[in-house]
């Protein structure tokens, strides 16, 4: 591979903050027994198991035995304030201010769009994307529960199912 300058920097520069943020969770590992718990989503698992299997590989000598959990986004506040998890990577929904992330440190990695469902064929939708004012003209398939429910509450409050046309109610879209 070859990098660009700027390129050999921005690998440079990642390679020492995770030196830095390794040597951090060492060091707090090491204050708890030397057991470090990882929270996960459903879709940062893959990224955690890959960083595992690195930290795996140096653990056994430094004495930290990290272990990862599968965590729905709902979950992972609460588990953070209640001490189950040391550490979560996954989504996090909030709004305004994020008052409900008080207390704690969170880190930026990707932002992406929200993606919703619809039984509606590509030539009755309104192109590719629909604006949020849109989305009451659509049959949607929501989850009953979890990060996509928190982002349709803020955008039409508490009673957004009857504020949007639902065709279909689910636990888990996978």
């Amino acid at each position: 591979m070859r990098f660009t300058a700027t390129g050999r920097e921005l690998v440079e520069l990642a390679r020492t903050t995770l030196d830095a943020w390794w040597d951090g969770i060492q060091r707090g590992a090491r204050g708890a027994a030397g057991a470090l718990t990882v929270g996960s989503t459903r879709y940062t698992l893959g990224y955690l198991l890959t960083a595992g299997e690195l930290a795996r590989a140096q653990t056994p000598r430094d004495g930290v035995r990290p272990r990862a959990v599968h965590v729905r986004t709902a979950e992972s506040l609460p588990r953070l304030r209640a001490g189950e998890l040391d550490l979560m990577c996954g989504s996090v929904a909030t709004v305004g201010s994020a008052p409900e992330l008080a207390g704690f440190e969170a880190m930026e990695w990707r932002r992406s769009g929200l993606a919703l469902l619809t039984n509606l064929p590509a030539d009755r939708l309104p192109g590719p994307r629909a604006r949020v004012g849109e989305l009451p003209t659509l049959p949607l398939v929501v989850p009953s529960t979890g990060l996509i429910g928190g982002f349709l509450r803020g955008w039409f409050g508490a009673g957004f199912r009857r504020a949007l046309t639902v065709a279909a109610e689910v636990d888990t879209i996978g």
